[in-house]
């Protein structure tokens, strides 16, 4: 179901068309790493519930696509895919959490974007015997005016994609985080997070990179922290490649991956949380040999076991040069949280050019409190047309103090500074504004345990040339629907500049419901893309 959508500002003169192709390094794009499935000039609002019943099947996992359409995300139409659909080629089934992971591209060179969707939790029970959560990936392929083609999706499992039948293991969670880059000479490249492989140690982790040649998998790399050239030691329940990301971090012509190892141990290198990046190349890419560690001690900040750091990552240009990396550690400090950023170079991502965000940053709304979790949620886009990338922060656990409810939620943005590398407001990121959400600035009524701000994605879903802001509530209990936790989404539109200062206008907003009758702990977007 749908509200309509609330406008409180004149209509923009005239409507910017939007690139849809990846920006180069230089140049912020309001639909970055954002799909556009039917390629009709509108971003496309994907939302999963991992966790709803199909039937009589708990946990089976729903996606839906809000297709973007003058009016926002969803008018263009709804599309929901379940495993049953089409020819997905594996059975919904208990426990499965179809849509736990999401990623955008267009990798197999065609028209319209393609959909990668994470099943990490599905049972291979087929070719490998009952390997339980060994995980699975399926790619929907769109096409000009056509809805994702279900009939022709690609079902991959590590013995699909080239990593052979021992590969095939319980609890490896193949599929829990996906990217989507350019990292060699030629073709596209898809990163899948495996967190749960075991190395020489259990649930190590590992990434798979699968790279498509004229729309044909062609090979598969794995990358870990056991390799000789890779930065940090393997240790136990690491889950290297919990999360992944990809971005031009040295202004090349290849893209580069981030690589989150949040659940680093006390007793390794680094206890708390660290980041890989790998750098893309030719001949051969992400060889490990030019890789970086990114970790508390090195970043500001000092070392400790629950920081949680690269539980989210997110890539944008912030300040005119090549990519930045968003680096969320939400356990900092009794899990109040941190965001490092880091900002790209010729030579790569600096440690000269740094921040180090919390709620307690000089101008950062709200204040640091134990369990906010500032930065479990992290998402880039040009909120305000000036070319340069902001940054949305989710505070999921942000209590509302005023009348003692816990966990309503929230969001901080920050936004980029488009005077360029070396200007007197560098590093640029919230220099010249910041803004703070939750939903009683929406209109809506913030309720305890809602989450607001738990999953965040950005788009141009009305194509005005503003990315808007979408922020997951999967604790939202919906108003006459029976139990709780259905989950909803509220989205925020950016403002064109001509009529105000830009950015995202709190007066101007959507909300996003489950359509027909929404489910009971089905935590309607607790993932978004």
């Amino acid at each position: 179901m749908f509200s309509a959508r609330c406008t409180a500002a004149l209509a923009a003169a005239s409507l910017a068309v939007s690139a849809l192709t990846v920006p180069g390094p230089a140049a912020a794009d309001a639909v970055r790493g954002v799909g556009d499935f039917d390629f009709d000039g509108f971003a496309d609002l994907v939302v999963a519930s991992p966790l709803e019943d199909l039937g009589g099947v708990p946990d089976a996992g729903v996606v839906r696509i809000f297709y973007g359409g003058p009016d926002g995300p969803g008018s263009g139409g709804v599309q929901t895919i379940t495993q049953n659909s089409g020819n997905l080629g594996s059975a919904a089934e208990a426990g499965d959490r179809f849509g736990a992971s999401l990623a955008v591209g267009d990798f197999l060179s065609g028209a319209g974007s393609e959909l990668v969707i994470g099943v990490p939790f599905e049972d291979d029970d087929e070719i490998a015997g009952d390997q339980a959560d060994s995980g699975m990936v399926h790619i929907l392929i769109g096409g000009t005016g056509t809805l994702l083609n279900l009939n022709a999706a690609i079902t991959l499992d590590p013995v699909g994609a080239q990593l052979g039948l021992a590969e095939v293991e319980a609890g490896d969670r193949w599929g829990a985080a996906l990217g989507v880059g350019r990292f060699g000479r030629s073709g596209s490249d898809l990163a899948v997070g495996g967190p749960g492989e075991d190395l020489t140690v259990v649930d190590a982790g590992a990434v798979d990179v699968l790279h498509f040649e004229g729309g044909v998998l062609d090979n598969t790399r794995r990358l870990h922290q056991d390799e000789s050239l890779v930065e940090g030691t393997a240790a136990a329940f690491d889950r290297f490649g919990t999360a992944v990301a990809t971005g031009n971090f040295d202004g090349d012509s290849f893209d580069d991956l981030a690589v989150g190892a949040p659940a680093d141990q006390p007793g390794s290198v680094d206890p708390g949380g660290e980041v890989n990046v790998f750098y893309g190349g030719t001949p051969i890419p992400l060889t490990g040999a030019d890789d970086q560690l990114w970790a508390q001690g090195t970043l500001p900040g000092g070392r400790e076991a629950e920081d949680a750091v690269g539980t989210a990552l997110a890539v944008g240009d912030f300040d005119g040069g090549p990519d930045d990396l968003a680096i969320g550690a939400p356990g900092e400090n009794g899990g109040s949280g941190v965001v490092h950023v880091l900002y790209g170079t010729s030579g790569g991502l600096n440690i000269a050019r740094t921040q180090l965000w919390s709620q307690n940053s000089p101008g950062v709304s709200e204040a640091s409190d134990p369990g906010d979790h500032f930065g479990a949620a992290l998402a880039a886009g040009d909120f305000n047309s000036d070319n340069q990338d902001d940054l949305a922060i989710g505070v999921p656990e942000e209590d509302r103090e005023v009348d003692n409810r816990a966990d309503v939620g929230g969001v901080n943005v920050l936004y980029g500074e488009n005077d360029g590398q070396n200007s007197p407001d560098d590093p640029a990121l919230g220099v010249d504004r910041q803004q703070f959400f939750v939903q009683i600035s929406l209109g809506a009524n913030a309720e305890q345990g809602d989450r607001f701000g738990a999953a965040l994605a950005a788009g141009d879903y009305d194509d005005n040339g503003e990315a808007d802001l979408a922020a997951g509530v999967p604790g939202e209990n919906v108003s006459g629907a029976t139990g709780a936790d259905h989950g909803q989404v509220n989205v925020v539109y950016g403002k064109d500049p001509i009529i105000g200062p830009g950015g995202l206008d709190p007066d101007s907003n959507l909300t996003l419901q489950r359509p027909a009758t929404p489910q009971a702990a089905g935590q309607f977007g607790a993932p978004l893309r």
